[in-house]
């Protein structure tokens, strides 16, 4: 056998494995868009069946007490796991504050989002994600703390 058919034969025998390699990657990766869209639309049904809270540990009068509604909940889990979907695929292991002024960013400023935080959070799948929305919300917390509790100049 002459060198270029056997160089033929490997280049061959390397694109077979790499096509192999591929296409169940890219099984996996549809299986798991799948999935979440699937979750995605379990999860809008929580604003319509609040009672099915208590299937992940949430009494929705919880959700009473801090002035959410289940639909609210709702939409912010929805929100938020769709934004995962994103920032799993494009950053997966940022876990840095969202910038502020961004999207994420003015949602976790919101009293409401962080209020809820604390049940929300328990939702929300992936370790840097969830990282990055508290980091931000404990930022915002931060800088609110910071501006209370500083004292007003005089002008003299």
């Amino acid at each position: 056998m002459d060198t270029v058919a056997l160089f033929a034969l490997l280049v061959s025998i390397f694109a077979i494995a790499y096509t192999v390699y591929s296409n169940k990657r890219a099984l996996k990766n549809t299986a798991f868009l799948n999935n979440l869209i699937t979750i995605v639309n379990v999860e809008a049904q929580l604003g319509d069946v609040p009672s099915a809270l208590k299937f992940h540990g949430v009494d929705p009068k919880e959700l009473e007490n801090i002035g959410v509604s289940s639909k609210e909940f709702a939409y912010l889990l929805t929100s938020f796991t769709v934004g995962g979907i994103y920032y799993k695929a494009y950053f997966p292991n940022d876990n840095e504050p969202f910038s502020s002024g961004s999207y994420r960013y003015e949602m976790c400023k919101s009293i409401h989002t962080r209020q809820t935080w604390p049940i929300l959070k328990n939702f929300i799948d992936g370790k840097c994600y969830r990282a990055k929305i508290e980091k931000t919300i404990n930022l915002i917390n931060e800088a609110e703390t910071d501006n209370a509790v500083k004292p007003n100049s005089k002008i003299v």
